[in-house]
């Protein structure tokens, strides 16, 4: 197994951007990794699942490649203000990069986007939004409380936030991206792990978007689980999420 710190210039950026890159040792996936590219939470970063999960050890096990990003506090998406293209940081500048360097299925259905809370919410964004690069989506705990005024600002400038508020109906809303890709007959929906903990003040928020998206034709498994918002809940339920991915993979 490698674990590698990737650092590169992005462009959508304007600036330096982290990541972390795990590739197993051995893979039953002998021409490239199926990779999965997983998403931080709110005030984390790059390191996060290192720091609070056993990523290393399921990563290895599985043969899967892993992909963690450093997303600030961005919530995955392309803000109105300059250098703040989150949103294709991870859908287009990310994949580029390191399908470049690393060996890396270019297959939908070998690609998986993951995440937690606001990693979860850009998991499910932008899966949506770039459906073609994307097969599946595990969100954990997804914070899909876009409508609510925040209590403080995390972003450096205000702008931002307002712009996420008035995202209902926009690329933004991952509800409105589900029910338009669900008008396009011909595209190729991903398939969806969504998780949260019974505990968490988002369940409720997570189990009707698992029933809506549903309602719309997508292939959604919903897990429910004991726990709240915290590591205690995310640790086992990134092993099930990579679990159910791993399960796709060997049908194909």
């Amino acid at each position: 197994m490698a674990l590698i710190q990737l650092n590169f210039e992005s462009e959508k950026l304007g600036r330096t951007v982290e990541a972390m890159v795990i590739l197993p040792v051995e893979s039953t996936f002998r021409q490239a990794y199926p990779t999965v590219y997983l998403l931080h939470g709110l005030m984390g970063n790059h390191q996060d699942y290192l720091n609070h999960t056993n990523i290393l050890q399921w990563a290895n096990e599985l043969g899967l490649a892993i992909v963690m990003p450093n997303g600030e506090n961005s919530y995955y998406v392309d803000w109105s203000v300059p250098h703040h293209a989150y949103g294709q940081l991870i859908g287009e500048e990310l994949i580029v990069r390191t399908r470049q360097m690393f060996p890396l299925s270019s297959r939908p259905k070998m690609t998986m986007l993951a995440g937690l809370s606001m990693g979860g919410f850009g998991a499910l964004r932008n899966a949506l939004q770039y459906p073609q690069i994307f097969g599946y989506v595990a969100a954990l705990s997804s914070a899909l409380n876009i409508y609510e005024k925040p209590e403080r600002v995390i972003m450096p400038q205000e702008a931002p936030y307002l712009d996420l508020e008035q995202g209902s109906q926009t690329d933004k809303d991952p509800r409105w991206l589900a029910r338009q890709r669900a008008l396009q007959p011909h595209l190729t929906l991903p398939e969806m792990f969504i998780a949260c903990g019974k505990a968490d003040p988002y369940y409720d928020l997570n189990k009707d978007f698992a029933r809506e998206v549903s309602d719309l034709g997508y292939i959604v498994t919903f897990a429910a689980g004991e726990g709240g918002h915290d590591w205690n809940y995310w640790d086992p339920a990134l092993k099930q999420a990579l679990d159910w991915f791993y399960q796709q993979l060997q049908k194909q």
